[in-house]
């Protein structure tokens, strides 16, 4: 890993960060584009992709967790890097779109014809949304006492399990079957992921790098769970922007919240269960903030089967709000 970042340093000089970042952002890109390509094919593989998605879009975050882990450095930077990660997701990556397209789960062109099927359309939306409030609220609930220790780790990460187990359920249940799957471009697909995850990994670690090795300013390891959080929100911007450009507010939907899922809990267990975590005040209350945002998604949708342009603003202003708050810590 050092050799590459030496060899990437030598080739982009002063450029190196943004480099890093390019890296960063074609690697999500390539990862993203075979899995949709697998979702477009046979029942396994369009299974396999749903299962697979939530882990791409945080993969990131997982990267960063290793990462720090792997150098003891500062693991308080997780909390709020998972912060920033699922705030953003809730309010900012779910608002931009319903404000400039629409986040209508049935489309008003098909509303008529689709309103028998509208059960099939929301249950996922439905089970992924209830699932994060009470992932949220058990995470809470552990952190309590300021940290999460091995133990309470364990058990989030039975809970994240269980979650899983249900997200392949669902996809086994909405994905027809089909009659043929391409094993030769499945395998390819497989191989390009998992180049695009080891370049995702190698930029991770030399844009943490980077910023650890200064020790002031914004740009530095003062700020590292903030700018890490933002970077690894590339992801969920792609598939936000893609899928509410074809009015799939479904898929929208199910992007930005299993990547929270990612972030809490199988993030914070995978770092409690090799170094306890401490929490910090902020991340309790903001589990309840976030706890809130999911409710208020599951009321709009279900209820007016759309998230309405007004409430979209009022989550811009929540985020902006929630980011001076933070800004002011």
């Amino acid at each position: 890993m050092e050799y590459l970042h030496t060899k990437i340093a030598e080739f982009a000089g002063d450029w190196t960060p943004w480099a890093l970042l390019a890296l960063y952002t074609l690697s999500s890109g390539l990862i993203l584009w075979r899995l949709h390509a697998m979702a477009q094919r046979g029942r396994s593989s369009a299974v396999l992709s749903a299962g697979l998605l939530p882990y791409a879009t945080g993969w990131g975050n997982l990267c960063l967790v290793w990462l720090l882990l792997r150098i003891d450095g500062p693991t308080e930077a997780i909390p709020l890097n998972l912060w920033t990660n699922n705030l953003t997701s809730l309010s900012l990556m779910l608002a931009l779109p319903a404000l400039l397209w629409g986040l209508k789960l049935i489309p008003d062109a098909q509303s008529k014809k689709s309103s028998p099927a509208s059960p099939t359309i929301r249950g996922p939306f439905i089970l992924n949304c209830v699932t994060f409030i009470l992932l949220s609220l058990a995470t809470w609930q552990l952190g309590q006492d300021g940290e999460i220790d091995r133990n309470e780790g364990f058990a989030l990460l039975g809970l994240f399990a269980l979650w899983q187990c249900l997200q392949i359920f669902q996809a086994l249940k909405r994905t027809p079957a089909a009659s043929t799957v391409s094993i030769p471009l499945s395998v390819l697909d497989g191989l390009l992921i998992l180049v695009g995850g080891f370049i995702s990994l190698l930029a991770v670690d030399g844009i943490v790098t980077t910023l650890m090795a200064q020790e002031t300013g914004f740009f530095s390891i003062q700020q590292l769970g903030l700018l890490t959080g933002a970077l690894m929100l590339l992801p969920n911007a792609m598939l936000a922007w893609h899928y509410a450009r074809q009015l799939r507010a479904d898929a929208v939907y199910h992007s930005q919240l299993s990547d929270a899922h990612i972030c809490m809990p199988l993030c914070l267990a995978l770092c409690a269960i090799f170094k306890p975590l401490a929490l910090p005040t902020f991340l309790l209350d903001g589990l309840l903030f976030l706890s809130a945002l999911a409710l208020v998604h599951l009321l709009c949708l279900q209820l007016l089967k759309e998230l309405p342009k007004l409430v979209a603003a009022g989550l811009l202003a929540v985020y902006a709000y929630a980011l001076f708050i933070q800004f002011s810590l």
